[in-house]
């Protein structure tokens, strides 16, 4: 499937990257980040926003949105939960439509957490996450995860609801040297979900299996839709 033609085309193939949260601390996970985006496809076209930092290992960071002239499509989100609804909303006056947002604490049922879907309902912004791990395209070189293991290109798929058993697996498949077309992990997502992400695998010419990993469904139906259309 051509990434024009999904939902995750945004996520995908961004025209250029705003990450706010980046860390200029080894280890942390602001820090691996940033340094996965730095070494993959996206760097090019990455930014930082960080009022705490004016570089970070050479890399010059803004203070604001307002001082950075790229057409940004894409928004990730490491920052502290109560800080999250006034960042996606800032984004979205921007024309930023999509964002992956690391953070947790932001259930819906918490105040900040109904205050991030709604920003992002109203502007017709698309979420993957809150808690996400990210998303990995070996083929691709592009790694919007904290982790820093090296993953080698192959033919499997992985869709993890959980970030311990993703990092799990791919810390054992990496000494196996088993390789993966694709992974995602978004993490208590509940506006870009499984059969979005499923379909779009299905269509992919370079996944052969899809591995999955769940602990609850919102959409039973469109996920057996999705799974049924993968087989």
């Amino acid at each position: 499937m051509a990434h024009d033609r999904t939902p995750l085309q945004p996520f995908l193939a961004p025209a250029a990257t705003v990450l706010f949260g980046a860390s200029g601390e080894a280890g942390s996970p602001g820090h691996g980040l940033l340094q996965n985006l730095r070494g993959g496809a996206l760097a090019e076209r990455l930014h930082i926003v960080s009022q705490k930092y004016n570089d970070i290992d050479g890399l010059r960071c803004h203070a604001s949105l307002s001082q950075i002239d790229a057409a940004l499509t894409l928004a990730l989100i490491a920052t502290p939960a109560l800080s999250v609804p006034e960042i996606v909303a800032a984004c979205a006056v921007r024309g930023i439509r999509a964002a992956v947002v690391f953070s947790g604490g932001l259930r819906p049922a918490t105040p900040a957490g109904a205050e991030l879907r709604a920003i992002a309902a109203s502007h017709g912004m698309r979420l993957f996450g809150p808690q996400a791990l990210g998303y990995i395209l070996p083929h691709a070189g592009v790694n919007v995860t904290p982790m820093t293991l090296s993953v080698p290109p192959g033919n499997l798929a992985l869709v993890s609801q959980s970030a311990a058993v993703c990092a799990n697996i791919l810390d054992w498949s990496h000494n196996d040297e088993f390789g993966f077309s694709a992974i995602f992990a978004p993490g208590e997502s509940d506006d870009l979900e499984l059969p979005e992400i499923l379909d779009y695998l299905a269509s992919d010419s370079k996944t052969e299996s899809i591995l999955l990993y769940l602990e609850g469904l919102r959409d039973a139906r469109g996920f057996l839709s999705a799974v049924r259309a993968a087989a």
